[in-house]
């Protein structure tokens, strides 16, 4: 596919912290490199997530709270092309 990453993955754990109500989780995420919509190198990134969750009520209630971007990695993501000319034309904005 165009604009594609060669490489892409996501990897999570999840183990329980007070059995069984209360779970802590980690993922992390990479994607490889790829063009920016003029042609640029977009460098790989790889960003990581911590999540903790519960359940309380008797088990009628599941509560979970996330930070994303852990190490407060600068990525950047592109669209592509079809979709950033529609957006520019929908804001009125030229995309030459």
């Amino acid at each position: 596919m165009a604009n594609s990453p060669r490489h892409l993955g996501k990897a999570r754990i999840t183990v329980p912290l007070i059995h069984p109500s209360l779970f802590g989780g980690f993922d992390m995420q990479y994607e490889g490199s790829r063009s920016s919509l003029s042609g640029a190198r977009i460098p790989p990134f790889a960003v990581a997530n911590a999540t903790l969750s519960g359940h309380a009520l008797r088990n009628r209630l599941e509560i979970s709270g996330s930070i994303y971007n852990l190490a407060n990695t600068a990525f950047f993501d592109v669209g592509p092309r079809k979709t950033y000319r529609t957006r520019c034309a929908m804001t009125g904005v030229r995309s030459d």
